[in-house]
């Protein structure tokens, strides 16, 4: 780290922001238009949860006149939530909220601006903006602050290769998130086609009162009973393997014992999310923020992807303004077509390995998290040489084993001045 440079941030890169938009200017279609809370979504690679749009003539005007973000720039949330990045891709058409994000653009020629998206991750660059921060009730951080924060970097060519090692992972994980994504869509369609459009293998066509002949109608509440978990006390909290699922989308900490069989269904409960509906594919230890059925295994597939198809009417069932609701009766009522025994099974069959896929992928991502998790502090902080990673990496594939055997073997190097 010996012949790494310290910059300014504001002499890398012109930190700004955007131009006013005023809640009269929003339009129910056009250019999406995106707060802090948009940005966190798409650094996580989820789907935006509230679509926001301006016309398209205004944010033409704002471009010729002023610009808006183009690829590479970067984008760090100011407000609530801050430090995390988002680095603009070559297809992103948006603009966005003033105060809410901080905007990097016309980067030194000499920086590179995914450094600084990888940077912004990394233990130092976290504890450097943290430093920053003002306010209490509402944290945020301001221009003039960003623009003094220091930072340590290599020369440009050893930028770019700890930068394309890290894109490596990233690539990947999203990669293999797209091919769960589309792994669960053709759950869903065939699904639908079987249990909705009734076109499944042997329907000779007869239908009786709007269904196959021997399929009746019928609720939920005949194959799924919905039951609350158990929060873990502080006693109990100690880290393990198992995800502890509470009302959010994503598992709060994970425990070391769990309280579900596999694959499990769950819905949350109460809270911002209350109906949402979620598959685990391993054990889970479920809080009393989510509903579970233990008992279902033979038809978790089929409750699941009915759910799923049902999602709406779930959400448009809570009940409760400060606090939203789901209750089990919200879950059990909703109609079903019941087929026989071998419809059912003869469905979990099929989708069965589908899943069993998207499970392999997800723990080929959680695998991947960790290895990226572990080696970008030390990239970043100069603790291990970027040469010789190269081997370890294969067209598109990574080798985790050799990356992990890698890391572990690595001689560390000072990281003193």
């Amino acid at each position: 780290m010996s012949n790494w440079k310290k910059y300014k941030l504001g002499e890398i890169a012109e930190i700004t922001s955007s131009k006013r938009i005023f809640l009269s200017d929003y339009v129910s279609e056009g250019i999406p238009f995106y707060r802090s809370k948009e940005i966190i979504e798409k650094f996580n690679k989820k789907k935006i949860s509230t679509e926001l749009f301006i016309e398209k003539s205004k944010y033409q005007k704002i471009k010729d006149e002023f610009g808006v973000p183009k690829e590479n720039d970067l984008l760090l949330t100011s407000v609530g939530t801050i430090g995390i990045p988002y680095l603009v891709r070559r297809k992103d058409e948006f603009y966005f909220k003033d105060g809410n994000l901080t905007w990097f653009k016309n980067f030194n020629n000499n920086f590179l601006p995914k450094y600084l998206f990888y940077w912004t991750q990394s233990p130092i660059g976290k504890n450097a903006i943290e430093k920053t921060k003002i306010g209490s009730t509402q944290q945020a951080l301001t221009i003039v602050s960003l623009k003094q924060i220091e930072i340590q970097a290599p020369d440009l060519p050893i930028q770019t290769q700890i930068a394309q090692i890290l894109t490596s992972f990233d690539d990947k994980i999203e990669l293999l998130g797209q091919m769960n994504q589309t792994l669960e869509t053709m759950a869903q369609t065939i699904f639908k086609e079987w249990f909705v459009d009734f076109n499944f293998p042997g329907f000779d066509g007869e239908m009786v009162d709007g269904l196959p002949k021997g399929w009746r109608k019928g609720k939920l509440g005949e194959i799924f009973q919905p039951k609350k978990g158990r929060n873990i006390t502080k006693a109990e909290a100690i880290e393990g393997e198992f995800p502890v699922v509470a009302g959010g989308l994503e598992p709060s900490c994970y425990h070391n014992k769990s309280n579900t069989n596999a694959p499990v269904v769950t819905v949350s409960s109460s809270g911002a999310n209350a109906g949402f509906v979620r598959l685990y594919h391993a054990p889970v230890w479920s809080s009393d923020s989510c509903y579970i059925d233990n008992t279902i295994y033979p038809y978790v597939y089929f409750a699941y992807l009915f759910l799923k198809q049902n999602q709406s009417i779930i959400y448009n069932s809570q009940q409760g303004c400060a606090q939203p609701h789901i209750y089990p009766s919200h879950i059990m009522h909703l109609d079903v077509a019941i087929g026989n025994e071998k419809n059912v099974a003869d469905f979990e069959n099929l989708v069965t390995p589908l899943f069993e896929k998207i499970l392999e992928n997800q723990q080929q991502i959680r695998t991947l998290t960790q290895l990226r998790n572990t080696l970008l502090p030390k990239l970043m902080s100069g603790a291990v040489r970027v040469e010789g990673y190269s081997s370890v990496f294969s067209g598109d594939d990574l080798d985790t084993v050799a990356i992990s055997d890698k890391l572990s073997n690595e001689p560390t190097q000072s990281t003193e001045k």
